[in-house]
C-alpha cells in the first residue's frame, strides 16, 4: 500500500513492541511503589487519572494534536528516545544518564497518560488489570516449570 502521508508504516510496524516495552515500564513502576511525601510527611499514591486529565489539558493548551493516532506517533517517538537513554545508561551508569533516562522514561508515561485521558480511560483500573493479568500468566508459567 502506498502510503503518502508518509512515515505511519513503521509505526504500524514498531507499534506493539514499543507498546510492550511501555506496558513493561510501566509494570515497573507500580511494582516499585512509587511514591510522593505531601506536607505532613504522609505518603500517598499518585492519582494517574487526576495526572492524565491535567496532561491533557496542558497538551490542548500547548495546541498539540491530542487525537489518539497523534499521540500514539508521539509516543512511539518517545520509546525510541527511551531506548537509547537505556543504551547510554547502560554504557555509562552515573548521574547524568541516570536522570536523562528517567526523564526519558517520565516523558512516555506522561504521552501514555495523555492518550488514557483522551480516550476516558481509567489508567489505574487498566494498570491493576494488566498486573492481574500477568501475576497470572506468570504463575502458570511457574507452575509448568516447576512440574518439569
Amino acid at each position: 500500500m502506498n502510503n503518502q502521508g508518509g512515515g505511519n508504516e513503521i509505526y504500524n510496524r514498531l507499534y506493539p513492541v514499543y507498546l510492550f516495552k511501555f506496558m513493561a515500564i510501566c509494570y515497573y513502576f507500580y511494582r516499585c511503589n512509587i511514591w510522593i511525601k505531601n506536607v505532613g510527611e504522609k505518603k500517598k499514591m499518585i492519582d494517574l487519572n487526576n495526572i492524565a486529565r491535567q496532561s491533557l489539558k496542558i497538551a490542548e493548551h500547548r495546541k498539540q494534536k491530542t487525537d489518539a493516532l497523534s499521540c500514539i506517533k508521539h509516543c512511539a517517538g518517545e520509546i525510541a528516545e527511551v531506548t537509547q537513554a537505556i543504551d547510554n545508561y547502560q554504557s555509562c551508569v552515573c548521574e547524568e544518564t541516570e536522570k536523562q533516562m528517567a526523564d526519558e522514561i517520565s516523558d512516555v508515561i506522561m504521552c501514555m497518560l495523555t492518550l488514557s485521558a483522551e480516550m476516558g480511560i481509567n489508567i489505574e483500573q487498566a494498570i491493576l488489570n494488566c498486573l492481574e493479568k500477568n501475576r497470572k500468566r506468570a504463575r502458570v508459567i511457574y507452575e509448568a516449570d516447576k512440574h518439569n
